[in-house]
């Protein structure tokens, strides 16, 4: 008897075409989300690109090992990262943030000891949602480690008692900034420390 043999009786075909479908919802996902990262940016009144959207490489040649990820970070911070799985999408986030996304029950699982996951049913409509509110609170909280004393505004910005750098995400660097909103101004018309 003459059997007919399928692609999938060959366990390297069957990995491999999982492998490369997963790769291209990340590669759906990636697309996505950079889309709401440039949303966030905008709103958030930032002048130029400060999150990072990687998907995660294969690693050693092993596709059966692979753990397939977005990963979203500003600077060398993570913001997010997606876990696109068989029947779910999971949204791994920082627990600093202490949020609960409208709709949402994040829970802390030991394989994730200082963050917070929110699994999502793939078809579910709110799950780009609840990403755009994640980025959005993470930037919000975001500190850069990389600080300077002050940018060549700071007569201006002594002057109206705030800071005026056009762009907020660059003026969180300011350590003058820190000073104007305590109260402390050392220069201009304003000045109240010697």
């Amino acid at each position: 008897m003459n059997e007919q043999i399928s692609l999938f009786d060959d366990p390297n075909e069957k990995i491999m075409t999982e492998f490369n479908r997963f790769e291209g919802i990340k590669k759906d996902i990636a697309e996505k989300i950079s889309k709401i990262c440039d949303e966030v940016t905008s709103e958030s009144e930032i002048t130029y690109k400060v999150f990072r959207v990687e998907c995660s490489k294969l690693l050693k040649g092993k596709p059966e090992l692979h753990k397939h990820m977005v990963s979203v970070t500003i600077g060398a911070s993570v913001a997010m990262r997606i876990y696109p799985q068989k029947s779910i999408f999971r949204i791994e986030f920082p627990d600093t943030l202490k949020i609960t996304p409208a709709g949402t029950e994040p829970k802390r699982m030991k394989s994730y000891p200082d963050s917070m996951v929110i699994d999502f049913k793939k078809t579910d409509k709110d799950f780009y949602s609840v990403c755009k509110e994640i980025l959005t609170e993470y930037l919000k909280q975001y500190t850069p480690s990389e600080k300077f004393g002050c940018c060549s505004r700071y007569a201006e910005c002594s002057n109206a008692q705030k800071c005026l750098h056009p762009d907020k995400f660059h003026a969180k660097s300011c350590l003058y900034k820190g000073n104007l909103e305590a109260g402390r101004i050392f220069y201009g018309d304003n000045r109240n420390i010697d």
